[in-house]
């Protein structure tokens, strides 16, 4: 019996890596950031005030700091992607004909 290889599509690895290196960065700032922060005082630094429990300040940090990463990303993304057809293209044209 042999083992078949999974192939994933490019899509599909695109969005896992950007997913994935934005929750790695959004653990990253979610420890850097309530290390200085109480998630209590969340609440009152906001321009409506709110009654939030710790556990509910660090998910909406969290949150936060995970859609910024993932905006990040995605931007990173698509100006590599840019790159790379502008790129292509200045290689095609220089291309110099051989004699």
């Amino acid at each position: 019996m042999q083992k078949q290889k999974r192939k994933f599509s490019k899509k599909f690895i695109k969005r896992a890596i950007v997913l994935w290196s934005s929750f790695l960065a959004a653990c990253i700032g979610f420890i850097f950031v309530f290390a200085a922060i109480d998630p209590q005082a969340l609440g009152s630094i906001l321009t409506f005030p709110q009654q939030w429990s710790s556990s509910t300040g660090y998910a909406a940090g969290f949150a936060v700091l995970f859609c910024v990463a993932v905006i990040s990303s995605v931007l990173t993304l698509m100006l590599a992607k840019k790159r790379s057809k502008n790129k292509t293209k200045k290689q095609l044209t220089n291309i110099e004909p051989s004699s």
